[in-house]
């Protein structure tokens, strides 16, 4: 599956840019405790106002709000009530607003099972029967199809691509591009301190409101202290995060965290 949703990624996005970084795995060693708070790699986007955490309402409920880990293998049925596959993956643009939906179908039809790329305002959520709803017929799926018709030659490809040495090369993109969740989720997350990050927990969790990521939700590790999750506001390109990077860093202190109340991830059992 990393294969296909990187393909599409590629597709959509290799005109603006080329990546050179690599998506974390679940086998990725945890970062240093302590690096530094910035580089000459990751200043390259300017830094928005960062919302204070005592200014910041949410207000994330079932009725507003959407969860990523919910919408991830959720059961795909077509207009007329038929299973037809399954939620493999969300893509998101450089902005943090939601593209569309990877899903894997076949099923019924009379073909091997497939992947199809479908735009987010064409996919239906229902959370609560935990299904999407997806406007797919066998004799259209090619309008689906993960693959646009773009020719990029090798040259092309070469004038988007610079040459990066030094600490963190490894990370520089030349431009932002579309990002899967996946790509996010699970990363590590780390807290602001002075002028270095240390380790604090990890992604489990994005919310959808008005069709924009606007909350990340990260479990603290347990050495941090402290109990359940907590949402914070999404900066992403915007606060030097790129598709790639192995760490989520947050623009907060451990005293800013501090007084912050628990994220409630039942509302999405109600």
């Amino acid at each position: 599956m990393r294969t296909l949703t990187t393909a599409l990624m590629t597709s959509a996005a290799m005109l603006a840019s080329v990546s050179v970084a690599s998506a974390q795995t679940a086998t990725t060693p945890a970062p240093a405790a302590t690096t530094p708070a910035a580089t000459a790699t990751n200043t390259a986007a300017v830094e928005p106002r960062i919302t204070p955490l005592s200014e910041w309402n949410p207000a994330i409920t079932a009725e507003t709000s959407m969860s990523v880990e919910e919408i991830l293998d959720m059961d795909v049925y077509d207009t007329t009530g038929e299973e037809i596959g399954e939620v493999e993956n969300v893509l998101f643009g450089a902005d943090g607003k939601v593209l569309s939906v990877i899903a894997e179908v076949g099923g019924l039809w009379d073909i091997g099972d497939t992947h199809v790329n479908v735009p987010w305002e064409e996919v239906d959520v229902d959370p609560v029967a935990e299904r999407v709803v997806l406007p797919l017929t066998e004799e259209i799926l090619e309008d689906y199809t993960l693959f646009k018709n773009e020719v990029v030659t090798a040259s092309a490809a070469a004038t988007a691509v610079q040459e990066v040495s030094g600490d963190g090369a490894g990370l520089v993109e030349t431009a932002p591009r579309v990002w899967q969740a996946r790509e996010l989720m699970d990363d590590y997350a780390r807290l602001r301190d002075g002028d270095t990050f240390v380790n604090y927990g990890y992604v489990d969790d994005l919310i959808i409101q008005n069709g924009q990521v606007s909350a990340v939700i990260v479990r603290p590790d347990v050495g941090f202290g402290a109990r359940g999750s907590y949402a914070y506001p999404f900066y992403g390109y915007n606060y030097g995060w790129r598709p790639g990077a192995t760490t989520y860093d947050l623009p907060y202190t451990r005293a800013d965290v501090a007084g912050l109340q628990p994220y409630d991830d039942d509302i999405w059992d109600d």
